[in-house]
């Protein structure tokens, strides 16, 4: 009879251990490809939300005489209006897109980018993340030059660390100025990989670097 030679299939320590590190290895070469995926997808969808919501400006343009849209108004005798509040009460924007904050906000709400935790809340009717260009005022659209190049709205800079969720500006000056807690005002926040998402008069969405902006009474890029 022939002699039978019996295998342990048991790994060993040192095996185990060499497992282990394979796991690991490959753990650290996927995770940021996927993070960074992510991160591409949060961009993508940030786009998504400024072209309707630049769809939606373009329509308040041509349904009341050209004007543009203006970044706030402070009625007499009313509460104030935000950009958001022309946009939502004349229906150029869908209720079912309401965002309280970042918390409360449906996935698929038009005014918040989901990379970072934070929003601007009107006193609890609407909360966004996206800021816009308080230096338009009530002007119609066809007195502005070169609306391809000008800045309307677009990614809000973070000023409040101290709340949850923290609390952005709702209007853009520039990039050079200090945020302002009390008038809501800032600089674009450079949120994706070091460029701000931001539409434009002509209804285009482009992602640009600080460098590549033109700010102070203008918002356009060089």
């Amino acid at each position: 009879m022939k002699n039978c030679v019996k295998f342990d299939a048991r790994f060993t320590l040192i095996e185990l251990l060499v497992v282990i590190a394979i796991i690991a290895i490959l753990a650290s070469m996927l995770l940021p490809a996927l993070n960074s995926s992510r991160k591409k997808a949060i961009s993508v969808r940030c786009v998504s939300n400024l072209k309707e919501i630049s769809y939606a400006s373009l329509n308040y343009c041509d349904t009341y005489d050209d004007f543009i849209v203006p970044a706030y108004k402070n009625s007499m005798g009313y509460a104030s209006w935000y950009w958001f509040h022309f946009l939502y009460n004349y229906d150029f924007l869908k209720e079912k897109y309401y965002a309280l904050n970042f918390d409360t906000a449906p996935a698929n709400s038009l005014l918040i980018c989901r990379e970072i935790r934070a929003s601007y809340q009107d006193g609890g009717q609407i909360g966004t993340n996206y800021a816009w260009n308080g230096h338009l005022g009530f002007v119609k659209l066809y007195k502005v030059k070169h609306p391809s190049r000008k800045i309307i709205g677009g990614d809000a800079h973070v000023y409040d660390y101290g709340t949850s969720p923290f609390k952005t500006i709702y209007y853009i000056q520039n990039h050079t100025a200090q945020y302002d807690p009390y008038t809501g005002k800032g600089p674009l926040d450079y949120r994706h990989a070091s460029r701000a998402n931001a539409f434009f008069l002509d209804g285009h969405v482009g992602s640009h670097r600080k460098e590549e902006l033109s700010f102070g009474n203008n918002l356009t890029v060089n």
